[in-house]
């Protein structure tokens, strides 16, 4: 564009400029009345957008059915004493190697990716729900884990869960439900009450899992692949000689070091009601802390102050309610050579592990819950 078609450009546009400003009037009507429409029309796509999923109900799905056959095996078995625990446990020991070791029957219930909310489950509806249930169970924990119940219940966690839920439960969800709200902000309180959709994401998103599983699979086959890759992402198959980053999926467990306040926390756990189910049930519980990978051979790992005074804390709770307290965050004989991935032990580390274990704390056990170490099978 020439410097002359700019001026004239400028002019013009200058000139509609003063004629809005002195004759307001000369704006036409219908231009007035689409602006005011078009105003209009954007409020009613904002609010339609805000409001729409506001009013869509998300109920929460059942994912995973009840493992029938998991309770069936143990009241089979009808094992005298049962380890809990995550997958922790699940590197540590084995059915085969307790059947080596032990004078008597164990069990080992080891659910990967599970929190103190899933070994509640497990502990109430698999262990003291059975007609003769285990004299002795040993739940294997980190730190605060045991004052954490949202942690690895809720979310994705939600299908494992419902494995060990042979219906309603009632406890278990108003547990989890106070504890996610204890973790909310003012702020996220004030938006979940305005705007309540945020509070059925969850419930969504399992919907939507399962639409997406639907387009592969039939219903039936929905266990079979859930079986397969578990079986496929177990520990043993995944942490030979590997190098895996676990430090944000532990994060809530690692930040709740910063504020650990065992009186504060336990009220809203699930320990009150497994001691009190322990107690109806004549079962002895053990918890025993696991030792976190040390920095090196030999090396011992300390407590924070916060950490240490909740381990107390913790102690004095267990026994007295009759429970058992170890901790082998401090025993010297655990060391690096016995870890693979982060607080891991190696595969081929867990025979030797088992054993110490069992050469180190089985008699304290046995004392506490009673069992005969040289009860027979």
């Amino acid at each position: 564009m020439g410097a002359g078609n700019m001026q004239t450009e400028w002019r013009r546009l200058a000139a509609h400029a003063i004629v809005r400003a002195i004759m307001p009037s000369a704006k036409p009507a219908a231009a007035t009345i689409s602006c005011r429409l078009g105003w209009w029309v954007a409020a009613a796509m904002v609010t339609s957008i805000l409001a729409f999923p506001a009013l869509l109900r998300f109920r929460p799905e059942r994912q995973a059915p009840f493992d029938q056959n998991l309770l069936h095996r143990l009241a089979g078995r009808g094992p005298q004493c049962v380890l809990i625990g995550d997958s922790m446990l699940e590197s540590r020991f084995d059915d085969a190697v307790l059947e080596a070791i032990a004078p008597y029957r164990c069990a080992v219930v080891a659910q990967h990716g599970s929190g103190s909310g899933i070994w509640y489950l497990i502990f109430k509806n698999l262990l003291a729900a059975q007609e003769r249930p285990p004299r002795s169970v040993i739940i294997l924990f980190r730190d605060a884990q045991l004052t954490l119940p949202a942690w690895r219940s809720t979310g994705r966690y939600r299908g494992t869960a419902q494995k060990y839920m042979p219906g309603e439960e009632p406890l278990f969800e108003k547990i989890i439900t106070q504890a996610v709200e204890r973790q909310k902000s003012p702020f996220e309180r004030l938006l979940h009450t305005v705007y309540p959709i945020q509070e059925a994401r969850e419930a969504a998103e399992e919907k939507i899992d399962k639409w997406a599983l639907a387009l592969v699979a039939r219903r039936r086959d929905y266990e079979r692949i859930r079986t397969e890759t578990n079986r496929l992402f177990k520990v043993a198959n995944l942490r030979h000689d590997q190098s895996v980053d676990e430090s944000k999926e532990d994060e809530p467990l690692r930040a709740a070091d910063k504020d650990a306040n065992f009186d504060a926390d336990v009220r809203g756990s699930f320990l009150p009601p497994m001691l009190e189910i322990a107690k109806s049930r004549g079962i002895h519980l053990t918890f025993f802390r696991i030792k976190p990978r040390p920095p090196a051979d030999n090396a011992m790992v300390a407590d924070s102050p916060l950490q240490a005074a909740y381990q107390s804390a913790l102690q004095t709770y267990l026994k007295d309610h009759g429970a058992l307290y170890l901790d082998e965050t401090k025993d010297p004989s655990v060391t690096l050579a016995y870890y693979g991935s982060g607080d891991h032990v190696a595969p081929a580390m867990a025979r030797a592990y088992a054993e110490q274990f069992w050469k180190t704390y089985a008699g304290r056990i046995e004392e506490a819950s009673g069992l005969n170490g040289g009860t027979a099978r």
